[in-house]
């Protein structure tokens, strides 16, 4: 099928578009959020945190924004069926998603437990797991494609810090996790694709910045750090019907941190 030629201006127009953005509340979510309905998405906001995440969705409709905020704990597969039902009951349809929840607490290898992988893997991998899972079946009952998105990691390929292997691990899962769903959804016009940030300055990570000072920024060409606004670019065109023979890939966006 021959592709439709579309103008600048709509090979990123969002406007008749749901998208669901986990983790939203703040920090590159919120980024990513704001990025999409400035794009003329409707958008869901789902976050643990009900007052960061009210407060998120009431901030972007004051700017005008179609924002809707739904609480959830993506880790439990039932909450994340609601989240679905709540995109589609308020906007009408779900056609992108994407799953930016993470976390990475520290813990050195020799003093991990199972508690401690379940807790990392859970937020960083099943979490994504799931929601493509929920978000890919209703894509398919709508018939009209969609757009999923994996938040990865830069240390998906290589190790950054002797206390995250589990984390480590759990980032590239989600590299190999994109790349199977691209290749099993294609049939149904899906496109699942990743981005992996490197060192972002965000509320989050702010108590990590003289680590980060330390140990990233000597080595990132750039001679930045990432901030929210650059993965959200990013995230808007592997959104967009600009980048709609892309599936199945990541997109690093470290400042050549890897080059080093």
């Amino acid at each position: 099928m021959k592709r439709k030629s579309l103008s600048i201006k709509e090979l990123f127009d969002l406007s008749s578009k749901t998208a669901l953005v986990t983790g939203g509340a703040s920090g590159i979510g919120y980024g990513i959020a704001k990025r999409l309905a400035e794009a003329g998405a409707a958008v869901v906001i789902a976050d643990l945190n009900s007052n960061k995440g009210q407060e998120a969705a009431s901030s972007l409709n004051c700017a005008g924004y179609n924002v809707a905020f739904v609480e959830c704990d993506v880790t439990k597969q039932t909450n994340i069926i609601s989240m679905i039902k709540f995109a589609v009951s308020n906007f009408g349809s779900l056609d992108i998603l994407v799953n930016n929840v993470g976390g990475y607490p520290f813990k050195p290898f020799l003093e991990v437990d199972t508690l401690y992988w379940d807790k990392v893997m859970n937020v960083n991998l099943k979490s994504a797991f799931f929601s493509c899972l929920e978000a890919s079946r209703q894509m398919i009952k709508q018939k009209r494609g969609g757009v999923i998105i994996n938040m990865s990691s830069q240390c998906a390929f290589h190790p950054d810090k002797d206390v995250l292997a589990v984390y480590n691990i759990a980032k590239a899962g989600t590299i190999m996790l994109t790349k199977n769903l691209a290749l099993e959804l294609a049939q149904y016009d899906i496109r699942v694709n990743a981005i992996c940030p490197g060192a972002t300055i965000t509320p989050g990570t702010a108590k990590f910045l003289e680590w980060f000072k330390k140990d990233f920024l000597p080595r990132i060409p750039l001679r930045r750090f990432a901030e929210p606004e650059d993965i959200a670019d990013i995230a808007l065109f592997l959104a967009s019907p600009g980048s709609e023979y892309i599936t199945g890939t990541h997109i690093l966006s470290d400042g050549g941190w890897a080059l080093s």
